[in-house]
Order: C-alpha cells, then sequence, then structure tokens
C-alpha cells in the first residue's frame, strides 16, 4: 500500500499590505510598506501562526493609518508655520526566513521608521513548531548543556568578549547582557540560534545590533521532535 508522506508547507512570501503613501492635500505626509509570511500548506499548526502574522500586520497598518498619520499631519504643520522643510515619515515591515524545515519556521521581522530626524528600529526572532501552531522556547532548541540560564550566560559572554573591542562596546556590557537578555528573542538557521541584543544594548546605537549564536542541539530532538 502506498502512504503519502505528512505534507510539508510552502512558505509564500508576499506583501499583507500594498506599500502606500498617504497624502493631505497633494503633499505627501507618511508612506509605508509591509512584507509578512503568509503559510500555504497543509497541517492543523498552519493556521494558528498565519493568524498571529496577520493579526500583527492589521495592527501596525492601523496604526501607520491612525494615530500616526495625524501626528505626521501635526508635525508638518508645525514645519510649515515656522517655514521649514517637513520630510515625510516613512516605516518598513519586513522579515526573513532563517529555517523552513518539515517541523519549524524560524524568521526575524524587523520595523524601521523614520519620523523627522528621529530613526527607529526593532527587530523581533519568531521560531514556531509547524506541529503544534506554537512558538518554540529558546532551551527547547539548545543542547542540554545550554538549557539552563547559568551555563547559556556565559556562553554568551565569552563570545561577547572576543568581538567587545571591535564592536565598540559599552565597558559595563557584562553588567547590561545579564540585564537585557531576553529568552524569546532569537532565531534559528541551519547552523546555530542567534540571540539578538537591539541597538544600544551592548554597544552604541550607531553600531546597531548584536547577533550572538548558540549551537543548536544535533540530536535531532529537541525544536525537530513532533509532540507524541
Amino acid at each position: 500500500m502506498f502512504h503519502r508522506s505528512k505534507p510539508e508547507p510552502s512558505l509564500l512570501l508576499q506583501p499583507l499590505g500594498e506599500e502606500r503613501t498617504l497624502s493631505r492635500e497633494g503633499r505627501a505626509i507618511l508612506s509605508y510598506s509591509l512584507t509578512l509570511p503568509h503559510l500555504v500548506g497543509e497541517g492543523r499548526g498552519l493556521p494558528p501562526v498565519e493568524r498571529y502574522y496577520r493579526r500583527l500586520a492589521r495592527l501596525w497598518l492601523a496604526r501607520w493609518n491612525g494615530p500616526l498619520f495625524q501626528q505626521a499631519c501635526s508635525a508638518e504643520e508645525e514645519a510649515l508655520s515656522r517655514s521649514r522643510p517637513f520630510a515625510p515619515w516613512t516605516a518598513r515591515l519586513s522579515c526573513a526566513v532563517t529555517l523552513q524545515t518539515p517541523a519549524l519556521l524560524s524568521l526575524w521581522w524587523e520595523v524601521q521608521e523614520q519620523r523627522g530626524g528621529d530613526v527607529r528600529t526593532l527587530r523581533q526572532g519568531d521560531t514556531w513548531s509547524l506541529d503544534r501552531g506554537a512558538p518554540l522556547a529558546l532551551r527547547e532548541c539548545l543542547p542540554p548543556a545550554l538549557r539552563r540560564r547559568r551555563a547559556l550566560l556565559p556562553a554568551l559572554s565569552r563570545q561577547m568578549e572576543e568581538r567587545a573591542g571591535r564592536l565598540g562596546a559599552y565597558p559595563d556590557w557584562p553588567a547590561r547582557l545579564r540585564r537585557s537578555f531576553r529568552a524569546e528573542q532569537f532565531w534559528l538557521t541551519a547552523e546555530d540560534a542567534a540571540v539578538f541584543f537591539p541597538p544600544g544594548t551592548l554597544a552604541p546605537p550607531a553600531r546597531g545590533g548584536v547577533c550572538l549564536s548558540l549551537p543548536r542541539d544535533a540530536s535531532g530532538r529537541g525544536a525537530e521532535r513532533s509532540p507524541a
């Protein structure tokens, strides 16, 4: 008898909200673009992941079409009243898939916003079990020896110590690393787990974010294991 293998979800990247420029009396006030993953395939774990990114898109678009558009209009009015140039605000929500297997999906998504001279960047990592439709914890993706915080933080600190000089890290980066470590702020690649520290956390903002790596669980269990 021929048995069909479990369907592997296919992942398509497409804009969930088209690029737009919002204007007022013919003058551009702000523009934005949005791209998030769209999951197409079979499997009970896919709908919750799809709903998560749909909701993220709706909230982000509502924010830029609503209160932030009003704030940008006010900023333009103030600039015009003072005979100063006004630079339209811009925003982009983008993503990159870093690992996809039949059992999991890992990616990061990033928001870049420019409001006048104020530039903000936020990056978030997501790693999903496609069997359960639920996020995976960092400890599920690491070898047993690194699953406890008391082992994980020294491993990150040793790697950061090797890079601190090149990065121009703050003198108190060890304390900052301990305070700012967030176990949910990671994504997976085929080789490792990447732990991300936002700009301004371990080094000056101009240096960008700092990404440190940890070995993935190579046992074939961990994150790849399907629930019984």
